[in-house]
């Protein structure tokens, strides 16, 4: 299996919710933003290197959107309370319908 190409898809899925993320930070620029995508939440860039210190997880990176990181939604009370407890707000995103392909 040829690890460019699943690199490659994983970036074009993960494009509309940097594209939600973007739009958010814009409204929203002092809070860390997530995004639901299925079920984990995705967060970019400063906010994912925040959150990957607070939660003790890994960040990954990509070449066409900024660094990442993500958590499952079951986690979600442990991720709200690592990060209030860190001193920052949330905006949590959730979709109200499917992401368009």
């Amino acid at each position: 299996m040829n690890t460019n190409n699943s690199i490659k898809t994983e970036e074009k899925a993960l494009q509309p919710t940097f594209q939600v993320w973007q739009h958010m930070k814009v409204k929203f620029p002092d809070v860390i933003v997530l995004v639901r995508k299925d079920d984990h939440y995705y967060t970019f860039g400063n906010d994912a290197e925040i959150v990957s210190t607070l939660m003790k997880i890994k960040i990954a990176e990509n070449s066409t959107a900024k660094p990442y990181c993500n958590v499952p939604y079951y986690n979600t009370d442990k991720l709200l309370r690592d990060i209030i407890k860190g001193g920052c707000r949330i905006a949590l995103c959730d979709p109200l319908s499917a992401f368009k392909k």
